[in-house]
């Protein structure tokens, strides 16, 4: 089952991308494949007290809002709106509040990510959600919170499935998904990026200015928590995660300061609170120490590379397939295991996917858990070392080597 060599889509399931694309196109190309197969989360967020950080942006607001009169904890618009006009000066939040008494809070309410909890459905059912435009609105809502009593979780995408965007009962929900900025510095060596900006978003922007960072492939999700959250993706093998190209950001912290904080190890040498809580930031539990409010990325230049790309999905039954994708699976694991695939070789990056799609489930009308099979293959050489030809070539050998033994499987097009 060889990839044809024309450059043309053989069928909608089994694509080819030759000619030594840009990194950004297949990247772009990538991120609009997954299938969205659930809808959104559910546990309540947290906070935890970091310490005091050499770099104080905006000075924290202490504890006197209530007696100042400024907190009105039965009024959370009055009270943003005076917490606002008290840390900038004079003017008023951009925030928009929605309680979950108020027509459009079920849409607004909706994620993508859903949780196997028992009782999840009401973990994403916060009294208020308010949804933030500035760092001043995070600011204020992260102040309003505390002064009140309240927990908060935010929420970039809704992408998480251990329930970190969604939360019940004695929460508010910050939504972040408006802080959607872009900006390009120093000619697209650096990204600046709002925590809101969805994946699509992104990487239409490494097609503008020729650049690219490693990411993951849903293209709905936001940057805030795929940032904290490692950003992995099917280029790991190449070029690493996300995560690793983040130079730095700023964030909110639960007492409402700002700190702005940088990648570890530079001249001069960050401080050790900034170094932990870079890593702390960075590691998984995201929104657990504040609401990062911007980040800034390195970026690859796009066209030191050349990168090949395939996408093969497998229709997917116990009983007819898996004996086909078993054989396939075993032909990859011996290559990896005899030295043919070698894995310190960075070109190639494989991914396997067994994926439940509810379009498919409505057509077939059969209820397995999993009913395809996804294969991403992706080749990257950079361009001084060979030749676009070449690259392709050995790319080509190894696909062929993998997916040919896969002689009784079944693609979605021929099934269908």
């Amino acid at each position: 089952m060889s990839a044809p060599s024309d450059g043309k889509d053989s069928s909608s399931t089994l694509k080819m991308l030759v000619g030594g694309l840009s990194l950004t196109t297949v990247g772009l190309l990538i991120s609009t494949i997954v299938l969205a197969t659930n809808k959104d989360s559910g546990a309540i967020g947290t906070q935890a007290d970091v310490g005091a950080l050499p770099v104080e942006v905006i000075p924290a607001p202490g504890s006197t809002y209530l007696d100042q009169g400024l907190v009105d904890c039965m009024s959370i618009t009055l009270s943003l709106d005076a917490i606002v006009s008290h840390i900038t000066d004079g003017e008023i939040s951009t925030a928009i509040v929605t309680t979950n008494l108020e027509v459009g809070y079920d849409d607004l309410r909706e994620q993508y990510a859903t949780t196997n909890l028992e009782g999840s459905e009401f973990e994403t059912s916060p009294p208020t959600i308010v949804e933030a435009l500035s760092e001043a609105d995070v600011q204020a809502t992260v102040i309003f919170a505390a002064q009140c009593d309240y927990k908060v979780t935010t929420r970039s995408g809704g992408h998480s499935y251990i329930g970190m965007s969604s939360c019940n009962n004695n929460c508010i929900q910050l939504d972040v998904g408006r802080m959607n900025h872009i900006d390009v510095k120093e000619s697209g060596k650096q990204l600046n990026v709002g925590p809101g900006v969805r994946l699509e978003e992104l990487v239409q922007t490494f097609v503008t200015e020729g650049v690219f960072i490693p990411t993951g492939e849903c293209k709905s999700i936001g940057i805030g928590g795929h940032t904290q959250t490692g950003g992995f993706g099917p280029w790991g093998r190449s070029f690493g995660y996300f995560t690793g190209y983040v130079d730095s950001f700023r964030i909110v912290l639960p007492d409402g300061s700002i700190r702005s904080v940088e990648k570890p190890g530079r001249k001069p040498l960050t401080s050790q609170p900034n170094n932990d809580l870079f890593y702390a930031v960075l590691g998984g539990a995201s929104g657990s120490f504040g609401t990062v409010v911007d980040t800034v990325f390195n970026t690859n230049k796009d066209d030191d590379f050349h990168a090949f790309y395939w996408e093969v999905n497998f229709w997917y039954d116990s009983e007819k397939t898996l004996p086909g994708i078993t054989k396939m699976l075993e032909k990859y694991a011996g290559m990896v295991e005899s030295g043919e695939l070698d894995q310190d070789d960075t070109r190639w990056n494989i991914w396997w996917t067994l994926v439940g799609s509810k379009s498919l489930l409505a057509k077939t009308g059969l209820l397995p858990p999993f009913n395809f099979f996804q294969m991403d293959f992706i080749w990257v050489v950079p361009k001084k070392e060979t030749s676009n030809a070449d690259a392709f070539a050995d790319a080509q050998a190894v696909y062929d080597d993998i997916v040919g033994a896969c002689d009784d499987c079944v693609l979605l097009d021929d099934f269908f």
